[in-house]
């Protein structure tokens, strides 16, 4: 099978990215500390302390400019003066302590190994890939970075550079940056840069018990212990320093606010004593009563007035405002993202650095322009018009969008289901909510969603118990669960709420739930019937929750899909039930945390597999769409997660002696979303409206990588901003897949009428849910040793009505 595909109306694209031309010469790798431990720093302090070894205390011993990674690696592009030497090199400018740094060689290595790599020579054969390839281009990054990180103000973040702004838009207690991200990357005979934009929110330099009040829109001290959940929340991981008298300490991050930190107890010598008791005989200062306390490591604990914000880069998750902030500040369309890269490079410094001088790199002045096609979209099946008549087509006159307004749904269950609703906005229900439901009723009747009796509204306190409430509302109806639908009014926002409905009905309960965001607008379009829109997007969700279809996308050899997200202590997957991919069913399990490897994946799909042979011919082949892998873990998941699941399937085929093949046949696509290629139309017939590109715009060469076969899917129609590319990278392929194919799943999503940008829902925001009220009340489990085993006995699975007979999850 040829690796570039042909199908489709071929064009042309920028991309931002850069050519990037490195003469071969050999790189001379040091070891920066003796012990080979890493110097014990921030990635920031370790430059820092390397470039005043090199700039001011001893430059002799280093005649030309050496790059360091902030951990562990020296780079240098000539063989320093000695094999091994040690240097004392002062921690701060004007600090008397002094940090002992040895550099010692390793080896030498020549980039002639990396131009073997863009020829193609070990394409398909990631294993053969010498491990000095990696080391050949963090050097490479690292010269990239040198220059920038060196000016003056500047704070960076991985590979993304912030220079100090001149009027920085605040949210308080945030400023905000703009900066460049800028990576190189290996293609097929080539190496390129990226560049993109990018926002960082960034804390400034103040005291923490100035940033507080800021954040909470206080003035006076003593109110901050009134909202410590919120302060909580928002600093805890940021950094800070102490300064008690002239002594400074070196920041580090916040473990935890306390309240009252005057009477928090500790031993000092074994002697029980206070921090208030401490502090005033150590060194004379008092704390007032209800001061706030900041926990920093696992033991030592400090009043906040003491307590000092560096200037730093805000990584905690973002509150809505600032969100509502970063996306105002990035680039409004992607014509404006482009000139926005070429006019700041100037601040990346590529042609004044001494540090790529001396690499003998060069990067190329324009954006490289690449060759891509358009795919042709796939007709979309809707409900028969009539009785004893076929589904009716639609063929999309605008790529990626359809239109179910007027149009049936194509499957609905043939159940007369009960609407149970309930209000728990916290108000009594309004004519403009009993409205809204007459007219949702309504519609879902037209769409052949059938309702028996009437539904009426059913008022709850909203403080109420949330189980409590939703079984008492469902036994007024005397309803079977099997045939129930509650719908749920809540007022905006009620995340508390929602996520309480959601662990209800799909844990205990086992009813599908839909909740309706009460908010003043809807309300105002309720009273005047304006809600036919929302109605229709809700009829959607509601449709594929009680096991109906939507709509089917219409293209030859679609196949079972098996994606599988995964998140942070989760793991999950979701699979089609249907040869249409219209229908899934979704497992959640726990495992350990940060680990890239799906621990029972091979479990998950033997479930899928059984529950999609349940409804259909035996299995024959599978296609997993796999999320949440980096590239240097490609090979890893193969390995670990691929080769044992065929074993598996091999094994269970065996055992059931029914079928001619051995197992299904496999296709394993890592499906990357977190890159920073966008692509950017050089003709006008090629945009939509947004000037984005059309939906179906497909790149296999040109940024290719030279190792693994891959290819960028634009699959989604554009809306504000940037459309973002998914990133394919074939693993393994054993059905000879096709790229629209990839393009027609991404039109399968029940809740959506445009195709989105990969190929089927994702569930791993849902695991919370699963959870019980113990394991959700645990914000820090750090101290607890078996946190699998915790997380483990508090789990919870969906009930086994909604498992396989709806899709739950919408």
């Amino acid at each position: 099978m040829t690796r570039y595909g042909v199908n489709g109306r071929p064009s042309t694209v920028e991309v931002n990215a850069f050519e990037l031309r490195w003469l071969p010469k050999n790189i001379y790798l040091y070891d920066g500390d003796r012990s080979g431990r890493p110097i014990k720093f921030s990635t920031e302090k370790g430059v820092e302390l390397i470039q005043r070894l090199q700039n001011q205390v001893d430059p002799a011993s280093f005649p030309h400019h050496s790059a360091f990674d902030g951990k562990r690696l020296l780079f240098a592009l000539h063989q320093l003066p000695f094999g091994q030497r040690t240097f004392q090199v002062p921690l701060d400018h004007n600090s008397n302590k002094i940090l002992q740094v040895t550099i010692t060689f390793v080896k030498d290595i020549h980039l002639g190994l990396l131009q073997n790599v863009l020829a193609g020579r070990f394409q398909g054969q990631p294993q053969a890939v010498s491990a000095d390839v990696s080391v050949c281009l963090s050097m490479l990054q690292l010269f990239l970075q040198a220059a920038p990180r060196m000016a003056p103000g500047v704070l960076f973040k991985g590979n993304s550079i912030y220079p100090r702004p001149n009027h920085p838009p605040t949210v308080p207690p945030l400023n905000f940056r703009d900066g460049l991200f800028q990576s190189s990357r290996m293609t097929m005979n080539r190496l390129i840069l990226n560049i993109d934009p990018t926002v960082a929110p960034v804390l400034p330099a103040e005291t923490l018990t100035s940033a507080c009040a800021r954040y909470l829109g206080v003035s006076n001290p003593r109110d901050l212990a009134r909202d410590l959940d919120k302060l909580r929340q928002f600093f805890r991981g940021v950094k800070v320093s102490t300064l008690i008298g002239n002594r400074v300490t070196r920041a580090r991050p916040i473990r935890d606010l306390v309240d009252n930190v005057a009477q928090v107890r500790f031993d000092e010598a074994g002697v029980p004593t206070t921090v208030g008791a401490y502090f005033a005989r150590t060194h004379n200062i008092p704390i007032p009563p209800g001061t706030i306390g900041v926990r920093i490591g696992r033991h030592e604990v400090f009043p906040i007035f003491v307590c000092n914000v560096p200037e730093q880069i805000y990584k905690p998750r973002l509150q809505p405002e600032h969100i509502r902030k970063v996306l105002e500040l990035v680039p409004r369309n992607p014509q404006e993202r482009l000139q926005r890269i070429q006019a700041g490079r100037n601040m990346l410094g590529h042609h004044n650095s001494v540090f790529l001088t001396g690499a003998r790199v060069e990067i190329g002045n324009t954006p490289l322009t690449l060759n891509g096609r358009f795919l042709d979209p796939p007709n979309i099946a809707v409900g028969a018009p009539g009785p004893r008549q076929p589904p009716q087509q639609i063929s999309l006159q605008r790529p990626g969008t359809w239109d179910m307004m007027n149009k049936r749904l194509y499957q609905t269950k043939n159940v007369h289901w009960t609407c149970v609703v309930m209000n728990l906005t916290g108000h009594r229900q309004s004519t403009s909510m009993a409205d809204f439901l007459v007219d949702l009723v309504e519609l879902m009747q037209a769409k052949v969603i059938k309702q028996e009796p009437a539904p009426y509204i059913q008022d709850f306190a909203a403080h109420s118990l949330v189980d409590q409430a939703m079984n008492e509302a469902i036994h007024r109806t005397r309803a079977r669960h099997e045939e129930v639908l509650v719908l749920v009014f809540l007022a905006d926002p009620a995340v508390g709420l929602y996520e309480q409905v959601k662990r209800v009905g799909d844990i205990l309960a086992g009813v599908p739930t839909q909740c309706i965001r009460w908010s003043r607008k809807l309300q105002n379009d309720a009273a005047q019937h304006r809600c036919s829109q929302y109605q229709h997007n809700l009829i959607l969700k509601i449709n594929g929750k009680l096991g109906g279809i939507n709509h089917v996308p219409i293209s030859p050899g679609m196949i079972t899909l098996l994606p599988a997200p995964i998140g942070p202590s989760y793991a999950s997957i979701v699979a089609s039930l249907d040869a249409d991919c219209s229908r899934y069913t979704a497992q959640i399990r726990v495992q350990t945390s940060r680990n890239e490897i799906i621990e029972k994946l091979s479990e998950m799909v033997l479930a899928a597999a059984f529950a999609f042979s349940q409804k259909n011919p035996l299995l024959e082949r599978i296609v997993i769409f796999r999320d949440g892998v980096s590239e240097g873990e490609f090979e890893r998941v193969r390995l670990e997660e691929l080769e044992p699941l065929k074993a598996a399937l091999a094994n269970q085929y065996a055992k059931l002696k029914v079928s001619k093949i051995p197992r299904p046949a496999f296709t394993y696509i890592v499906v990357g979303k977190r890159h920073h290629f966008r692509f950017f139309a050089k003709h006008a017939r090629d945009q939509d409206n947004s000037r984005n590109l059309i939906s179906g715009f497909v790149v296999d060469q040109g940024i290719e990588s030279p190792v693994f076969q891959d290819f960028y899917l634009q699959s989604q129609p554009g809306l504000k901003g940037t459309s973002i590319p998914s990133h394919y990278t074939v693993i393994e392929d054993e059905n000879f897949g096709r790229n629209a194919d990839k393009y027609s799943l991404c039109h399968c999503y029940a809740r959506s009428t445009r195709s989105v940008k990969i190929p089927a829902p994702l569930v791993c925001r849902r695991a919370k849910f699963h959870l019980d009220e113990v394991a959700q009340q645990s914000d820090n489990m750090s101290h607890i040793s078996d946190q699998i085993q915790f997380y483990n006995s508090h789990f919870q699975n969906v009930h086994d009505r909604l498992r396989t007979s709806t899709m739950y999850f919408l």
